[in-house]
């Protein structure tokens, strides 16, 4: 048993990857409506490869018998299991021709703008299509939409925390260095500087060197974000894997964008300054007799 997908092959292309998952052959050409491209493991069990045929016996959408032969034109990579198993690809007028069915759909792909709330747009859709099953992909795979949240939470929480520890390691620097210093600025408040000056002078002693800490940073990760990115990391030798029955690439590459930069530097400034804020004040608000005192 398999499934025939009849595409529009050029439509398809605008909101399907399939195309692009070749592992030998040529993908479907509207001009030759005779050609087909199997499942990768369809095309193991049938035992044909790039150049064979293949007999497809069914009924047509009229009750009559349909049948014909296929030349094999290519074979998928690992996509999704019910694609590697059981999916012939094939042009929109070879399904037609072959299953008596003149006009109509069974599935319309739909992808959204870049940006746009996934929830929104399954809305605006169910209202162009109504009476319509509209589902968006989460409701289709549920397994993969669970997986994900579950992963964002599990990153936030992991978030929270690496944040905290800096957040701490600061405060601990952060006092040893005011207090370390303490006679220090007990002798500057005691030629005239205000405690908004202290308070200013640690502020700025912190910003300078997180600034650096930010620029050793940053350029440190340009070129493994940029290797990430362009190359990723070949898992190859340990084969393909599916999950929810996706088939994930063997090569995992990283996504960058400016915002991976902003939301860390961010946030980074803002608990590095919290935690500062206190030994700051206390250094700021010290007696300059109690401050030249200190041991």
């Amino acid at each position: 048993g398999v499934q025939l997908r009849g595409l529009d092959v050029a439509r398809d292309a605008a909101v399907s990857s399939v195309s692009t998952k070749l592992d030998r052959g040529a993908w479907l050409d509207p001009a030759s409506p005779g050609e087909v491209v199997l499942g990768r493991r369809l095309a193991r069990t049938l035992g044909v490869d790039v150049g064979g045929e293949i007999v497809v016996l069914s009924q047509a959408a009229d009750g009559s018998t349909a049948n014909d032969v296929y030349k094999v034109r290519g074979v998928l990579l690992g996509v999704s299991d019910p694609v590697d198993r059981a999916a012939v690809f094939m042009t929109t007028d070879a399904f037609r021709e072959l299953m008596a069915l003149p006009s109509g759909a069974h599935q319309i792909l739909v992808r959204a703008p870049e940006g746009e709330p996934l929830d929104q747009a399954t809305v605006a859709l169910a209202g162009l299509a109504p009476g319509l099953e509209t589902k968006n992909w989460k409701a289709l795979n549920p397994g993969i939409a669970s997986m994900l949240e579950s992963g964002r939470a599990a990153m936030s929480i992991m978030f929270v925390i690496v944040y905290i520890a800096i957040g701490i390691v600061v405060l601990n620097a952060a006092l040893m260095s005011v207090f370390e210093r303490i006679r220090e600025f007990g002798v500057l408040k005691a030629l005239g500087v205000g405690p908004g000056g202290v308070l200013r002078l640690i502020l700025l002693e912190t910003l300078i060197q997180t600034a650096a800490a930010i620029v050793v940073g940053v350029a440190v990760s340009v070129p493994v974000n940029l290797y990430m990115t362009r190359v990723g990391l070949d898992l190859s030798a340990i084969g393909t894997f599916s999950l929810s029955g996706v088939v994930h690439d063997p090569i995992w590459r990283s996504e960058v964008d400016v915002d991976s930069y902003v939301r860390p530097i961010a946030t980074l400034l803002v608990i590095i300054l919290l935690a500062v804020l206190y030994p700051a004040t206390r250094a700021a608000l010290v007696r300059p007799l109690d401050a030249i005192r200190h041991q």
